[in-house]
């Protein structure tokens, strides 16, 4: 039993993730523009140049339900390193690895083992 019209409709009203639509390769001529531009569309740098931290939250928030796992990524991930360049660098850099950009790509699996990777807690 499909309903198609039923379920267009509910595609149609969910906004396209941008990170999912998102070509790796096609943006690396121009990568940091680019990464600039997005992370200020998600509000993840504010227009200092220095790094959202409730931006950063929300996003660690959509994709980690750990609350415990969330905050470690969060103090990893949201640190200022003193430039608008090198913040959004480590910012996505460090969110990819912990699989909160690119994780609609199949990558679910790789949470069990980065666990253990993420023993070390900053406090």
């Amino acid at each position: 039993m499909n309903l198609p019209s039923r379920t267009s409709s509910k595609i149609t009203k969910k906004p396209t993730p941008l990170l999912t639509s998102m070509n790796m390769s096609n943006v690396c001529a121009n990568f940091h523009e680019h990464v600039k531009c997005v992370s200020k569309g998600l509000n993840l740098i504010q227009e200092d140049g220095k790094i959202n931290p409730e931006g950063v939250k929300t996003h660690i928030g959509h994709i980690v339900s750990d609350q415990a796992k969330a905050d470690s990524i969060f103090k990893e991930c949201a640190q200022d390193k003193g430039s608008e360049r090198e913040n959004t660098k480590h910012l996505w850099e460090c969110l990819y690895e912990k699989h909160v950009f690119g994780s609609s790509h199949g990558h679910h699996h790789s949470s069990e083992s980065s666990s253990s990777s993420e023993e070390h807690h900053h406090h």
